[in-house]
């Protein structure tokens, strides 16, 4: 009898231990399955890292496609912000004038209304009226220049806003061979610019304001110090019969520096019918512009 007991108790023992083997055999997994496992995690992250990159890529494309747009929408900006020419509002077309020495590329005048009213203005650019190489350079910068003042103006009548510049206009002087055209630019307020042009008929060719100064004896030199002389003589008689004069040697010297920038040889000049020197001289004013042109005879 205890034989056959000790015989079910060893039975039971060896049972038992064989499950516990059995359980913890299919709970490891295999070499194989362990390469599968890895093989398919691999997969996984290769397949979100392309997915990763795929995003980055359509992330890309969409910004250069945006900043294209972008660019595309710059340019048509910058297009259309381009200043009108002055040929959008007035036409040039070179016309004889009744002086047979002067010729004008654009004479218009009429009203505008910028909301708050109407105002008048006259835009002219005469032109020498000769083909000599030298004429046709002069002619271009007189053109260029002029047009420079007269373009602003179509940008404020395209935009609707006021005038800045109502009057650019010319005067014409001849001295013998001599003719200078002399324009004014009229902001409409206390100041008046000044451009003038001299032209040699019989020597086709331009006449620099070097060679105007040393038709009447005077080198560039020369020409400043008197300039300068003028403007500290012209400034001081004007403060002193200010309602409050002004004696401050210092304080009149700080007015005079600011026109004393201004003296050079490239001031608007010209030769009168008579013969003489006429230079826009600028003189320094206590109210207003910080200074102002006077037709000064040299």
């Amino acid at each position: 009898m205890k034989k056959i007991v000790l015989c079910m108790a060893i039975a039971a023992v060896v049972s038992m231990t064989g499950c516990m083997v059995s359980k913890d055999v299919t709970e490891r997994p295999t070499e194989k399955e362990v390469t599968v496992t890895e093989e398919k995690e691999t997969e996984e992250e290769k397949t979100e890292e392309t997915t990763e990159n795929i995003e980055k890529a359509v992330t890309e494309e969409r910004q250069e496609e945006f900043t294209g747009e972008n660019k595309e929408n710059a340019s048509s900006e910058e297009v259309s912000s381009e200043k009108p020419s002055t040929e959008s509002f007035f036409v040039k077309e070179l016309k004889q004038t009744d002086n047979p020495r002067i010729a004008e590329l654009l004479n218009a005048s009429g009203t505008y209304s910028d909301g708050f009213g109407e105002e008048a203005y006259h835009y002219q650019i005469p032109q020498f009226y000769d083909d000599s190489e030298s004429a046709v350079t002069l002619n271009k910068r007189i053109d260029e220049e002029l047009s420079e003042v007269i373009e602003d103006e179509a940008e404020c009548m395209a935009s609707g806003v006021s005038l800045w510049v109502h009057w650019v206009t010319y005067d014409v002087f001849e001295y013998g061979n001599l003719a200078s055209i002399v324009v004014a630019i009229d902001y409409g307020t206390d100041f008046i610019d000044y451009m003038a042009y001299t032209y040699d008929f019989e020597q086709h060719k331009e006449v620099t304001n070097t060679e105007l100064i040393a038709m009447k004896g005077m080198t560039e030199e020369s020409f400043v110090t008197e300039v300068c002389r003028l403007q500290k003589e012209a400034f001081t008689e004007l403060a002193k019969n200010w309602p409050n004069p002004m004696t401050d040697p210092e304080m009149i010297n700080r007015y005079i520096s600011n026109v004393n920038e201004h003296a050079d040889v490239n001031l608007p000049m010209y030769l009168d019918t008579e013969g003489n020197l006429q230079v826009y001289v600028p003189y320094a004013a206590i109210a207003g512009s910080d200074w102002y042109y006077n037709l000064t005879r040299f």
